[in-house]
């Protein structure tokens, strides 16, 4: 259920920066990682949803998910980024998706198109 895509943009890094918040705040997108050339977000958490890293009785009972509907599971993506020539504007961009561990995917080929539609989302926000 690991999907990749990559793809060019001439973009300066602001400007990527500027479009990729306004990709989280459409979709409503959590950043859980933003460094320098790596962003991850979680996309489709049902409300309530809480990630515990609670072990023993305490963390199970505190870990309860809320339901999504079977083709809904929340995506992880992880856009690594990287500009192979200082000088020019061009940003190399590999995109990750997969699901979390406490919503693992019933469909396969849905799962994939969910993947490349996001995917597809991406790249206009980026412009490319």
């Amino acid at each position: 259920y690991h999907v990749i895509h990559q793809f060019g943009v001439m973009l300066p890094e602001r400007m990527a920066a500027a479009k990729l918040r306004g990709f989280v705040e459409d979709f409503a997108a959590e950043v859980v990682t933003s460094e320098p050339g790596l962003i991850r977000l979680r996309l489709g958490l049902p409300a309530g949803y809480h990630h515990s890293k609670g072990s023993g009785i305490l963390g199970w009972l505190s870990n309860r998910r809320p339901a999504v509907p079977k083709g809904q599971e929340p995506i992880e993506v992880e856009l690594h980024m990287d500009k192979p020539d200082p000088a020019q504007a061009l940003l190399h961009v590999v995109v990750s998706f997969r699901p979390l561990n406490d919503y693992p995917p019933k469909d396969r080929n849905l799962w994939q198109s969910r993947c490349d539609k996001v995917y597809t989302i991406l790249k206009q926000y980026l412009g490319a």
